[in-house]
């Protein structure tokens, strides 16, 4: 290979690894393998700390809460990110994080409400009867959706950054909180989840603080916000329902034909399984502002995600059995 020819390749190399964009993508990417590995610790310690049904309960609270939360945004989420991708003013993007937090807290009390009312259900269609521990979680349970509005903001604003420092920070604090009880007091799957709440909170207002919300200009926001969800955001809705949704239904199956603490050991394996999905996963986020404004997604975008996935699927392959042999148990493979 000439010295050209060598240059030439250089050149290229460095147009694709040495872009900010680039740049954002390995910083969401540690962010978030920071977070699948705080992820799985705390997986295990709480499969350790709890007996396997009282695992299999928190894990039925958390696939309840997430499926309930994916039916009352109705693409509210969606669309208001799809808007700040598109908006430059800053006072403008100010104005509308005001108003779409507003709709965000009706959607909190609409979605806590739910809780409530889905767990005098509970005890009539599934063999765990825990009706009772899911209605005293349901006003703990009161701002569990900010967790995927802030996420969808951040998003929209393209503040990798701060979308990396909110899927670790979380689940760091969450194991100290963990580690700390465990020590003081006996853990069960209610406080496990008001600890993981709890933590998760302490994170998030802030978050939403530094964004700076004005509350002005909201019967505008809100028509525009109307608008942009019936034209889009619905859309997407509709197939996080036949997507997303049927992850969760496919949960409570388990749980509907067997119980929580098969539940349990269905979650671990997903859990386990959801390195597979990070990387596409990270690289949407970094591009989702400016895919916002194209026809298509760049073929070399496609090229480089599936490249990249294929080969993080090679290694998963290559060090599953000796990581749940040592961190769970061979009665897990």
């Amino acid at each position: 290979m000439s010295v050209a020819t060598r240059a030439a390749a250089l050149t290229r190399l460095s147009g694709i690894f040495f872009t900010p964009r680039f740049k954002q993508v390995v910083v969401l990417y540690a962010g978030t393998v920071f977070q699948l590995v705080l992820g799985l610790v705390t997986s295990i310690v709480l499969a350790r700390t709890l007996k396997p049904e009282q695992y299999g309960h928190y894990s039925y609270v958390w696939n309840t809460a997430s499926l309930l939360l994916l039916i009352v945004t109705i693409g509210h989420f969606t669309s208001v990110s799809m808007m700040l991708a598109h908006i430059q003013d800053d006072d403008r993007k100010r104005s509308l994080l005001g108003s779409s937090l507003l709709v965000t807290l009706m959607v909190c009390a609409v979605f806590s409400c739910l809780v409530f009312a889905v767990s005098f259900f509970q005890d009539r269609f599934f063999h765990d009867k825990i009706g009772y521990s899911l209605r005293l979680l349901a006003l703990p349970m009161l701002l569990f959706p900010l967790q995927a509005y802030l996420y969808s903001v951040l998003v929209g604003l393209n503040k990798i950054h701060a979308l990396s420092f909110q899927r670790a920070l979380p689940k760091a604090a969450y194991l100290i909180a963990l580690f700390v009880y465990i020590k003081f007091a006996s853990l069960n799957f209610v406080s496990a989840f008001v600890l993981m709440l709890l933590t998760l909170y302490i994170v998030q207002v802030p978050q939403i603080m530094r964004l700076k919300p004005v509350f002005r200009g909201l019967r505008d926001n809100l028509r525009a916000i109307s608008v942009e969800n019936r034209r889009y955001g619905f859309h997407v809705y509709l197939g996080s329902l036949a997507g997303v949704a049927t992850t969760y239904l496919c949960a409570l199956s388990v749980a509907y034909f067997g119980d929580n603490t098969k539940l349990g050991f269905f979650n671990l394996a997903l859990t386990i399984a959801s390195p597979l999905g990070l990387l596409p996963t990270v690289i949407a986020a970094t591009f989702f502002r400016s895919f916002a404004a194209m026809e298509r997604i760049p073929t070399k975008v496609l090229t480089y995600t599936l490249g990249l996935s294929l080969c993080t699927y090679a290694v998963y392959v290559g060090v599953l059995k000796k990581v749940v042999v040592l961190f769970y148990s061979a009665q897990y493979l």
